[in-house]
C-alpha cells in the first residue's frame, strides 16, 4: 500500500492542477462571453454615431505659421508653435492646420482628439491668445 500512496499524491496534484486550469480557462472564457454580449447589446441600443468634420477654411497666415512651425528643425518649437495660437483664429482653424502640418508637434499624425490635447497643453503657456480663447469659450480644453 505504501506504494500507492506517491501515485495517488501526484494523481491528485494533477487532478487539482487540472480543476484549477479548467477553472482559470471558464472564467476567462466566460468573461469573454460576457463582453461580447454586452457589447452585442450596447451596440444594439446605441445607434452607430458617424462623425463628419465641417469643411474650415485655413487662412494663409494660419497656414504658414503652422507650417513654419512644422519646419523647425529643434527640439524645441515653442516660439513658432505659440505663434501659431494667434496667426489662427479659430481652433477648428488651428487643428486643421496642425493635421495638415503635424511636425508642428511631436506625432506623425493628428486626430481632432489628438490635436485637441495637444492644444490644451499649448494653451497653458498662451491663455489668452485667439485659438485658446475660442477653445475655452467652446470647453474643448481639458
Amino acid at each position: 500500500m505504501s506504494n500507492d500512496a506517491p501515485a495517488r499524491e501526484r494523481l491528485s496534484f494533477k487532478t487539482w492542477l487540472l480543476i484549477a486550469v479548467a477553472a482559470a480557462a471558464g472564467i476567462a472564457l466566460m468573461s469573454v462571453l460576457y463582453n461580447a454580449a454586452t457589447g452585442a447589446f450596447n451596440a444594439a441600443q446605441k445607434p452607430e454615431v458617424t462623425t463628419v468634420e465641417n469643411t474650415v477654411t485655413v487662412s494663409e497666415g494660419c497656414m504658414s505659421s503652422m507650417h513654419t512651425a512644422a519646419g523647425v528643425q529643434e527640439l524645441d518649437n515653442d516660439t513658432e508653435l505659440l505663434a501659431t495660437l494667434s496667426s489662427c483664429s479659430t481652433t477648428d482653424e488651428w487643428v486643421q492646420a496642425l493635421k495638415a502640418n503635424p511636425g508642428a508637434g511631436a506625432l506623425t499624425s493628428y486626430s481632432t482628439a489628438d490635436a485637441e490635447e495637444f492644444l490644451s497643453m499649448a494653451c497653458v503657456k498662451a491663455p489668452e491668445t485667439p485659438v485658446c480663447v475660442d477653445a475655452a469659450a467652446a470647453g474643448r480644453l481639458s
